[in-house]
């Protein structure tokens, strides 16, 4: 990660690493969660973990943060597979102590690109004939 940070001219590095992705349906006849044998329920069960490497520039370490969800439900509650993991990277982002913000470098720049000798685009955008919008400004081809 040392030599990433280096090549990139970075503060901090940030590896996610999923550790665990189960998203399963269980039938309700054949689920422990069931409180009779005519339960016809569908449930879903999800074990979603996930680990967050960073490293600091300024520790010259490299950290861990761990994040999981487990949980069985039936199929009407439970979070969608990606609500799941939006819940994992959210907590995992929470924990990441790094809070900067960085404000000398472009947000949109291309990887590479010196912040201070900005690169002008020049390109035209064709008008179309026949618009309700007004087009002031764009140039005409």
């Amino acid at each position: 990660m040392h030599k990433i940070a280096a090549a990139q001219n970075s503060e901090i590095v940030i590896m996610p690493v999923p550790l665990q992705d189960v998203y399963v349906q269980i039938n309700g006849v054949n689920s422990p969660y069931a409180y009779n044998n005519d339960d016809r329920e569908m449930y879903i069960a999800a074990k979603v973990n996930a680990l967050l490497y960073y490293y600091d520039v300024n520790d010259q370490v490299i950290h861990t943060v761990r994040s999981g969800f487990n949980q069985t439900d039936d199929s009407l509650t439970m979070p969608t597979h990606k609500a799941v993991w939006n819940k994992v990277m959210t907590v995992l982002l929470d924990k990441l102590p790094y809070k900067r913000i960085p404000t000398d470098r472009d947000r949109y720049q291309a990887p590479g690109i010196n912040s201070e000798s900005p690169v002008v685009l020049d390109f035209q955008v064709e008008q179309p004939k026949n618009t309700a919008y007004s087009l002031k400004g764009v140039s005409v081809l």
